[in-house]
């Protein structure tokens, strides 16, 4: 991606229970090409969310939620699709949507490939630069091959939330010392469908009654955006 172009087609990927789970910081990345203003973004596809719901007792005990992780998505689907609406992208929700993978065993399989790659991926960008770096310009370039994006697709969106939700007596426990806090995490990442290559990822986080109030999460979504939308549109 050196020359200046439009991108045939960027996915949209949130990632769950296949995706990695690390603390955010609250910073977004921007390949080079969209500092530029060499990328150019109208139509995106989004890959089913995938989320993480742990919930954390009076005794700072963590245990995973598989009921939660399975719901939070579905409730969040509307919201985050919505969102991106707003920002401006003319969003596909058929051609990976849950029932699309159902009926496509074979795809299904690859896009929890990507999104366990970019999971994986993100979590190096927030903690190692250095090795992020290497990473770069295409990690995804093996993942996205068998996804076949339809043609006027632009982008491949990648989202993943990890949550971890108090119990009513974890927030009420008497004592002293150190207590785990819970919270949301939230990275929405975009991907050329046709090179691997890694665009923007916006990233944010808030408390864990998104859980509960999905809607909650819109904004912010919108918020993470705004950097993109500004720099897609070229100098």
């Amino acid at each position: 991606m050196k020359a200046a172009h439009v991108l045939s087609s960027i996915l949209l990927v949130i990632a769950g229970s296949a995706c990695a789970q690390h603390l955010l910081a609250q910073s977004s990345f921007e390949s080079d090409d969209l500092k530029a203003g060499k990328i150019h973004v109208k139509r995106i596809a989004v890959l089913p969310i995938c989320a993480r719901i742990d919930r954390l007792d009076w005794a700072n005990r963590i245990t995973s939620d598989e009921d939660a992780s399975q719901q939070i998505p579905k409730d969040l689907w509307p919201v985050v699709t919505d969102a991106l609406g707003q920002v401006g992208f003319s969003v596909d929700k058929e051609t990976y949507s849950p029932e699309a993978l159902t009926r496509n065993p074979e795809l299904s399989a690859q896009v929890g490939r990507l999104q366990s790659k970019f999971g994986s991926v993100d979590a190096v960008g927030q903690h190692k630069q250095k090795e992020f770096q290497q990473l770069l310009p295409d990690p995804f370039r093996e993942e996205v091959g068998g996804l076949h994006a339809p043609a006027e697709v632009e982008a491949i969106a990648v989202p993943q939330i990890n949550c971890t939700v108090e119990t009513k007596g974890h927030k009420w426990a008497p004592g002293s010392g150190l207590r785990t806090n819970g919270g949301c995490y939230v990275q929405i990442g975009l991907i050329d469908p046709r090179t691997g290559a890694l665009i923007y990822i916006a990233r944010f986080q808030g408390n864990d009654d998104w859980t509960r109030k999905p809607e909650n999460v819109a904004p912010h979504i919108l918020k993470s955006f705004e950097k993109f939308t500004r720099d897609s549109k070229g100098p």
